[in-house]
């Protein structure tokens, strides 16, 4: 391939993965979509508590770049070991008897919450 050729190719798919980049979102506006209210003190202390369950999901993920297979388990892991609260809001947006709950996207972006704490 020319070099011509491959610095084309190279842009193309920088613009694809640019395409593809999740769009951020606040936690306002997170608590919003996974149906809590933001100005809620008791679903604030729901929120929290999520976040908490994440951080300690998080602590064996040290490695860079995390590894898709390794994030599914801890995701996994922490559902598993969710409390009654925070499953109730796990289970709004995740199938409780999946067999892979690193599709639920509340507890994936919580997860990536706590990885950039860390």
């Amino acid at each position: 391939m020319a070099k011509t050729e491959c610095s084309q190719e190279s842009s193309r798919r920088t613009e694809t993965a640019q395409k593809r980049r999740p769009t951020p979102v606040s936690e306002k506006m997170f608590l919003s979509i996974a149906g809590l209210n933001p100005d809620s003190e008791q679903e604030h202390r729901l929120y929290l508590l999520m976040k908490i369950e994440a951080l300690h999901a998080v602590q064996d993920l040290n490695s860079r770049p995390v590894e898709e297979s390794r994030l599914r388990q801890a995701m996994s892991m922490l559902y598993q070991s969710a409390s009654p609260e925070t499953r109730r809001v796990y289970n709004l947006y995740g199938d409780a008897v999946s067999a892979s709950p690193g599709d639920n996207w509340i507890i994936r972006w919580l997860m990536w919450q706590a990885l950039a704490q860390i």
